[in-house]
């Protein structure tokens, strides 16, 4: 059908130059007035903006994006050509299309110069500069791009593969960028306890699942195969990260570093952490105890000393959130290993913050 379709319009406009159909497509969409000035954007639209995003990979960009400064300097030469348009008599659907062609542009700018910082930050991370790997940083906020983009494909009718884009730029290029400054030191480490969904099938099953706060802040979820504890859930609880958690009657360990570390739950090497100072915040609820000395468990931070926890009798009741805080000073770049011993009943976690603190000077 598809061959048979490409070869009757390759027929019907046979030798056209691309000039003619889209001063041909110009006039259709943003009137006759138009033809000329938007002909030409469309063709260098066409010709000159890039084409990425389209992996299948587990990134959104899995190349270096290069033509930074031409990628940039194109999107304003092309909304240069669209400003021309006098838009005063435009129909609301031509002032949505023109609208739209906007938001692409400034949005393509935008990311390409968010994206060149994330890539710069990364490789002076790889050369050993971590303070010029910080500086790079500087600026590289991706949330409000995707914003944008979410902002200008609405016009006239956000489609289903636009939508895919917006999630996909949240779980495939936010979050990468999210490690990075957490292995630079410069975002706190989250995890939610909760479950992560295995097909065998899917393409890195299990490691891009993510809760997203109203704050935008992102937590990094991990199951019962990322640390070899029971999940288990109590749905009327009203702090969200403590709905779910993992619990077991046996001894478990959870290494915190930067998220998304393939084979997590001790089967593979994490992320480094830089050297620092560091706060532990462990979210722990107890859904079941009706008493005190009911669910006892030894949390252990790395090589320090155990401290004993009974959330019952810390929270003063049942389902209430407890929030255990342990400062940490990383000696060396690595990761922050936590133990839960069960002592009476099963030891449970429901997230763990781990943040970066900041020396006084």
């Amino acid at each position: 059908f598809f061959k048979s379709h490409a070869e009757q319009v390759w027929s019907a406009t046979k030798d056209r130059p691309l000039r003619a159909t889209c001063d041909e497509m110009a006039e259709r969409s943003f009137g006759a007035a138009t033809r000329g000035t938007m002909g030409e954007y469309l063709e260098r639209w066409v010709s000159d903006a890039p084409n990425f995003a389209r992996e299948t990979s587990d990134f959104f960009i899995d190349r270096p994006l290069t033509n930074i400064t031409r990628v940039v300097t194109g999107c304003a030469e092309r909304l240069a050509l669209i400003e021309r348009v006098d838009a005063v008599r435009f129909t609301p659907e031509q002032r949505e299309r023109v609208n739209y062609f906007k938001g692409l542009e400034e949005f393509i700018a935008a990311f390409y110069q968010t994206h060149d910082k994330f890539q710069r930050s990364q490789e002076l991370l790889k050369k050993g500069d971590l303070a010029g790997a910080r500086a790079a940083m500087v600026g590289c906020r991706p949330e409000p791009v995707i914003e944008q983009f979410a902002k200008f494909s609405a016009r006239g009718g956000i489609t289903r593969g636009e939508q895919g884009v917006v999630d996909s730029k949240n779980t495939r290029w936010l979050t990468h960028i999210i490690r990075h400054r957490q292995a630079l030191g410069l975002e706190p480490v989250r995890v939610n306890f909760a479950p992560t969904q295995h097909d065998k099938l899917a393409q890195s099953r299990g490691t891009f699942t993510f809760h997203f706060e109203p704050d935008r802040k992102v937590w990094e979820c991990r199951g019962e195969e990322e640390t070899g504890a029971k999940e288990f859930a109590v749905p009327a609880v009203r702090d969200e990260i403590c709905r779910t958690g993992v619990e077991n009657d046996k001894a478990f360990t959870f290494a915190l570093g930067p998220i998304m570390t393939r084979g997590s739950g001790g089967k593979g090497k994490a992320a480094s952490l830089p050297s620092g100072n560091y706060r532990l915040r462990l979210l722990l609820l107890d859904s079941t105890s009706t008493a005190s000395s009911q669910r006892v468990f030894d949390v252990k931070v790395m090589d320090g000393r155990a401290d004993r926890v009974d959330i019952f009798q810390l929270a003063g009741g049942a389902k209430r959130v407890v929030e255990l805080i342990l400062p940490i000073e990383l000696k060396s770049p690595g990761t922050v290993n936590v133990t839960l011993t069960p002592v009476k009943g099963r030891a449970l976690v429901c997230g763990a913050v781990l943040e970066p603190v900041a020396k006084e000077r």
